[in-house]
């Protein structure tokens, strides 16, 4: 994928951006690494701008008139949405409802990063081209919010997990749940690369596969291997890797 050498000339047709989900590892590393362009992005913190109410959301917008909006903000967590079913609905599915009905009444370009908890797991190394199948409430969320982000006429879904290196949340980690979650920053550096071009619809965009453990351990010698055997409740899927061929092909063009 060929690119301009001058990145602010290249970007200004997408300016302002709106940025949702800043104050989360998404959105704050992706304002790290875009620190060029940072006072053209707008990243109201959540209580600045919810979401779930399209009149704010509107009225917001309206004094800024973005021509690019990437849509990272949501509840996230199988065991936190399980817990907070309603909450969870609000956000990712309600929430992106209102974003994207913006969107499509002033045809602004849309990026949604989406999950690869939309499939159930019983395969692996999934393409963009399997039917997804979502095992739990979050990727049921998700999955309702990606079919929402397809009414618009131009948009991109990006199917992707990630970690960050500094830091493991948890003091366990599933050793038979296999994904192929990235490291933060290597992802945006990669999104960079087509969020700001004419490529439209959905892309898979991921790391290796690996077990969760695998991940974990890496970060922090200290984390301890669980199994989804003892963990049935959650509807945690097995291997949610992602086949990323798509995105391979393209970066030869």
């Amino acid at each position: 994928m060929k690119r301009e050498k001058n990145t602010l000339f290249m970007y200004s047709n997408y300016f302002p951006i709106f940025l949702t989900g800043g104050r989360g590892l998404f959105g704050s590393v992706f304002l790290k690494k875009n620190k060029k362009i940072k006072k053209q992005i707008l990243a109201p913190s959540s209580s600045r701008l919810d979401i779930t109410k399209k009149k704010e959301i509107s009225q917001y917008l309206n004094k800024y008139m973005p021509k690019l909006i990437i849509h990272a903000a949501a509840l996230v967590g199988i065991a936190n949405c399980e817990k907070n079913k309603l909450l969870c609905k609000r956000i990712n599915i309600e929430g992106t409802r209102n974003i994207c009905s913006y969107a499509k009444k002033n045809n602004i370009r849309f990026i949604y990063i989406s999950t690869d908890y939309v499939f159930d797991g019983k395969k692996g190394n999934y393409s963009e081209n399997d039917k997804p199948n979502p095992k739990s409430i979050y990727g049921k969320s998700k999955l309702s919010a990606e079919n929402i982000v397809k009414s618009l006429n131009d948009y991109l879904i990006i199917r992707t997990s990630f970690f960050s290196r500094k830091k493991w949340k948890y003091k366990e980690a599933f050793v038979d749940q296999y994904t192929s979650r990235i490291q933060i920053e290597e992802l945006i550096s990669k999104i960079n690369k087509i969020i700001f071009t004419k490529f439209s619809g959905l892309i898979h965009i991921a790391g290796k596969r690996q077990s969760l453990y695998n991940i974990a351990r890496k970060i922090d010698k200290k984390t301890k291997p669980i199994s989804l055997k003892d963990h049935k409740d959650l509807n945690i899927p097995e291997d949610i890797s992602l086949n990323i061929n798509k995105w391979n092909k393209l970066l030869k063009k």
